[in-house]
């Protein structure tokens, strides 16, 4: 028991370092789009800029409107973070295998991934700003129109490899061609929602801050601000990783070279995957700007959940013949 908890400690370390670098990741590809330098000055290149933001806002002074109901703030914040370090714990980065597995675990892994966003809705409606209770009714809005088209593009692959579980969709995606082959619909609709999901631009209209300050931010400040802009950053890192484990094969090491050296390759594939996803991303929110609320829940309803519906009976019929064997 001791040693499962080590372990969970070490790799929620792991990956907190790793959502702080594609943070970095993020913002040096998104300023060499628009021709700046992005972070510079702290640690090499800039890398643990992230990490000095963290800590600075840890040790900022704390300010909490009057009339906002201060226990929900912390209580949303402490568990925004934490759920999403429990979920990353289902997520194998050294082989086919999470540090936690068992049947039917992506289907926990969706729930608590939409109670996160929830979180933040709650959080935002529990101070008293209105540029904060505005932002939440978007998100809330958003929630509404993104969740959908991501459930739809996670059971498109548990329909392909007729599996749910996370470890049995690795192995049995390792050896034949990745499911965004097949997919790849559900691919774009699963993109789209981790852009909406991390509010980043064109679909960071919680948060515009043209029109709503810092959106439902607006109100918070020093560790509940750094709690919930960590949780942001990890959640970049979920759902990429999710993504390379359901669209790439995840760790996708097919032999064995050496006990010792397999997890460090499986890592190294993982990696790169999760790397290609997160640039994918940081290239929409570089090239397209914002859209209005109304757009963002046009684009979902009219186009993306329709095409992810249609993805789901393609694969059905691909299933139903037998053309597709994974």
């Amino acid at each position: 028991m001791l040693e499962i908890i080590i372990y969970a400690i070490l790799f929620m370390l792991l990956a907190t370092t790793l959502a702080l670098f594609y943070q970095w990741f993020d913002r040096k590809i998104h300023a060499r789009y628009q021709h700046r330098v992005g972070p510079l000055i702290t640690g090499p290149h800039g890398i643990l800029q992230p990490l000095a933001d963290l800590i600075k806002l840890l040790t900022k002074e704390e300010i909490i409107p009057e009339g906002s109901d201060e226990k929900v703030i912390y209580i949303s914040a402490i568990l925004s973070v934490s759920l999403v370090l429990f979920v990353l714990l289902f997520i194998p980065i050294f082989s086919y295998k999470g540090l936690l597995s068992f049947e039917g675990d992506l289907l926990i892994i969706i729930a608590i991934s939409v109670i996160v966003s929830l979180l933040m809705v709650i959080a935002a409606y529990s101070t008293k700003g209105p540029f904060s209770n505005i932002g939440a009714a978007r998100t809330l809005e958003l929630i509404i129109s993104y969740e959908i088209p991501f459930i739809l593009s996670v059971a498109s692959v548990a329909i392909l490899v007729r599996s749910i579980t996370i470890s049995e969709i690795v192995r049995n995606t390792t050896n034949t061609l990745p499911p965004v082959i097949f997919a790849p619909i559900a691919f774009i609709a699963y993109i789209l929602s981790t852009v909406a999901k991390v509010e980043k631009v064109p679909f960071d209209i919680p948060e515009a801050e043209t029109e709503l300050g810092a959106g439902w931010l607006t109100e918070f400040s020093g560790r509940t601000l750094a709690m919930f802009r960590l949780s942001l950053d990890l959640k970049l890192f979920f759902m990429a990783s999710l993504g390379a484990v359901l669209f790439f094969g995840g760790t996708g090491l097919g032999f064995s070279i050496n006990p010792f050296i397999d997890p460090l390759i499986a890592f190294l594939i993982f990696f790169i995957k999760v790397t290609l996803i997160v640039f994918i991303v940081t290239t929409i929110r570089s090239i397209v700007a914002r859209y209005r609320i109304d757009q963002a829940m046009n684009i979902f309803w009219r186009w993306i959940i329709p095409l992810s519906i249609l993805q789901i009976i393609l694969i059905i019929v691909l299933r139903c013949f037998e053309i597709v064997q994974i």
